[in-house]
């Protein structure tokens, strides 16, 4: 569906499927279905639009937590998005610094352990360091990159001084949190991410389960979905 204003008329909504858009490839639902989850594809095929209300995750997709992740992961790497504004009477609800650790192994993805809190700038360099050094110096440890000058800083800060002597980097996030969150979701409805159990799990599967509505935070969906995006691109 679109949106369109005429030169003199309200905003109307136009609703039309995917057959209607004779621009599109051939193999245009194949590869939308293959590529998201089915709820997702669906509404888009048919021109319908999804209920933010319903959020986009099913927390039963993740089944129950495991004891503990599968012997030889093909690949481990902790994502950090990070925040730096602490609880005080003015910000009574700021955004939380994530770090997840993520695992894979044909083709299932381990949730392996969530760093989450609202620490200080100060605080968050040493949970960081600390972290890497618990997670090994085999771990890749990436970074989401905000843009402008700033974000460039705040990663060559991390590069030089926090995590030197680690397989450290940022990265530019490219694109919306739910286009980034679209392979996740697919993954998760498939029945291919799991959770390790930890003191975490529950502030995960909330996130996820409220992802999409107004006013609910996304940094534990934004850091997973990084850590996954980076994993498949071969970091």
């Amino acid at each position: 569906g679109v949106w369109f204003r005429g030169p003199t008329t309200d905003p109307c909504l136009i609703q039309a499927s995917s057959r209607n858009n004779p621009f599109l490839a051939a193999d245009f639902v194949h590869r939308l279905r293959a590529q998201t989850s089915s709820r997702m594809a669906e509404q888009e095929i048919e021109g319908r639009f999804v209920d933010m209300s319903a959020g986009y995750f099913d927390r039963l997709w993740f089944g129950e937590p495991i004891e503990e992740a599968p012997k030889g992961l093909e690949v481990r790497l902790r994502f950090w998005d990070l925040a730096a504004t602490p609880l005080s009477a003015e910000n009574t609800d700021p955004d939380f610094t994530v770090g997840v650790l993520l695992g894979h192994k044909e083709g299932v993805w381990y949730i392996l352990d969530v760093r989450r809190d609202r620490w200080s700038a100060h605080q968050n360099e040493k949970v960081i360091r600390q972290t890497a050094i618990v997670d090994g110096a085999d771990v890749p440890v990436r970074m989401e990159e905000e843009p402008g000058a700033s974000g460039k800083s705040l990663i060559d800060v991390y590069a030089r001084r926090v995590l030197q002597g680690f397989a450290f980097r940022g990265c530019k996030p490219g694109a919306d949190i739910v286009t980034r969150a679209m392979p996740l979701m697919a993954a998760a409805e498939r029945g291919c991410v799991k959770l390790v159990k930890g003191n975490w799990n529950a502030d995960f599967l909330d996130e996820f389960e409220s992802f999409g509505q107004k006013g609910v935070h996304d940094d534990i969906v934004s850091a997973t979905a990084g850590a996954m995006a980076e994993i498949r691109d071969g970091f």
